[in-house]
């Protein structure tokens, strides 16, 4: 998954702990329930319970295995059938035989009993389509669920990350409320020396009230974040969270072109839509067949009841069969027009999708290269904006400096700590979007890449 970008933060406090017995898995899989009560999430161990509990992981199981049922019909279609035939039937009115004491001519009851069998011999390939039709999209289904995969890994490691991001927000804003208080301590001490205005006094409480506010604020987003990063789990909303998150430096920048080949090899969404164009075309193939002769062997035996000229002895036939339903006022060419236009769509499907894997590509990758200059920007501005508090803080102290300075100066220590904290963790979010459009790793994007015999190896 994503590492950490260069300016590191803090890791993370994060909330409570996690609750050990959290509800069934979706997909019917064993759950993670049993991890402890005090051990914090990683970004790996997340995602890992994600894949086992998120609802959308199960559902996407459970179509793969309605595919799968859809195969086994479209077998069972080109395969023997065989079954009985039986029926009784109360008729009259009743005619007495010819004879006196004989069966009547026309029995008050009919009944048979027999068995059938029924095998289809030559269908120009129509069963065989269809067979091949369902086996492609059952693949499809496989590839989606990939996919859904692909997602949670990005829904989940985007909440991980906005945890983190909001308690670092929630720390800046803290840190601004108690320096803010501290002002407002000193605003005051000098008012009562008579070496300050009241006017410095209001100035702090309003700062003071501001600053309490931003705090407010941020732990409702922490909260949220937490809610989120739940749901993502397939957790309860309100079950409290604990993070594990450790800082490392920088990845190199990946090269586009090797990025967005790596995508369409390996996104399963182009995969899929692939195999929904195979499965169409097979689609096609056997419409076209529908309005062909078809031949099949038929048999049956059965034994009829007694009754006028009826024979009592036991009946059989067998043979072959020959349906041609050679004129159907165009209706299977209806079928088959419909067919290649579902074709044709997917294919303007899959280049749709293409361009899109291509500009998530690029959007992620110039995100993280933005994130990674404003990450050193920020640090910077962190710096300098401390240093400018302290000064207008000694100033203040020395009745050389103004109130307004002091609070101007808190101001940008505040927002220079939440442009680094949103540049550390808008890095990691792309870093992340980067895997999914993808669909490796990031590891898997900086590793070397084979060359021919002969060719340097790629830098």
């Amino acid at each position: 998954m994503a590492q950490s970008p260069g300016p590191a933060v803090p890791p993370s406090s994060g909330g409570a702990t996690v609750p050990s017995t959290p509800g069934a898995p979706a997909n019917g899989t064993a759950s993670t329930a049993a991890r402890p009560a005090d051990r914090p999430f990683t970004l790996e161990e997340a995602v890992a319970y994600a894949l086992q509990n998120n609802p959308r992981i199960g559902g996407a199981a459970a179509q793969i295995r309605e595919a799968r049922a859809r195969i086994t019909q479209r077998r069972a279609e080109r395969g023997p059938q065989f079954g009985v035939n039986n029926y009784v039937l109360r008729q009259g009115p009743v005619i007495p035989g010819s004879v006196p004491g004989s069966a009547p001519a026309f029995p008050p009851y009919a009944w048979n009993v027999g068995v059938f069998v029924s095998q289809v011999l030559f269908d120009w390939g129509q069963r065989a389509h269809r067979q091949s039709a369902a086996e492609h999209e059952t693949e499809a289904f496989r590839r989606r669920a990939l996919e859904t995969s692909n997602d949670v890994r990005l829904v989940v490691s985007t909440t991980f990350f906005n945890i983190l991001r909001a308690e670092q927000l929630l720390t800046v804003a803290q840190e601004r409320r108690e320096a803010t208080a501290e002002q407002l301590r000193v605003a005051r001490a000098r008012f009562e020396a008579d070496i300050a205005p009241r006017f410095d006094v209001i100035r702090s409480e309003a700062e003071l009230a501001n600053a309490e506010q931003d705090v407010i604020a941020a732990q409702n987003d922490v909260a949220l974040a937490n809610a989120s990063f739940n749901t993502a789990l397939g957790r309860d909303v309100v079950a409290p969270v604990t993070l594990k998150y450790d800082a490392e430096p920088a990845h190199p920048d990946v090269p586009f072109d090797a990025a967005r080949e790596t995508a369409a090899a390996n996104r399963p969404e182009l995969e899929a839509i692939r195999e929904d164009i195979q499965s169409g075309v097979q689609e096609v193939r056997a419409r076209r067949a529908e309005n062909r002769p078809q031949v099949g062997l038929t048999g049956a035996y059965n034994r009829p009841n007694p009754g006028g000229f009826a024979s009592t002895a036991y009946r059989y036939n067998f043979g072959l069969t020959m349906t041609w339903p050679f004129f159907d006022s165009g209706f299977t060419r209806g079928r088959v027009r419909e067919a290649e236009a579902i074709v044709e769509g997917n294919r303007q499907t899959l280049e749709q999708a293409r361009q899109q894997v291509d500009l998530d590509v690029r959007q992620a990758g110039l995100d993280i290269q933005e994130a990674q200059r404003r990450a050193l920007a920020s640090q910077k501005e962190v710096t300098a904006a401390r240093e400018a508090l302290r000064v207008s803080q000694v100033r203040y102290r020395a009745g050389v400096g103004t109130n307004v300075e002091v609070t101007d100066a808190q101001v940008a220590l505040a927002r220079a700590g939440q442009n680094l904290a949103n540049a550390q963790f808008d890095y990691e979010t792309a870093i992340s979007r980067l895997e999914f459009a993808a669909g490796v790793p990031i590891e898997k994007l900086l590793a070397p890449r084979p060359t021919s015999p002969g060719q340097p190896a790629a830098k």
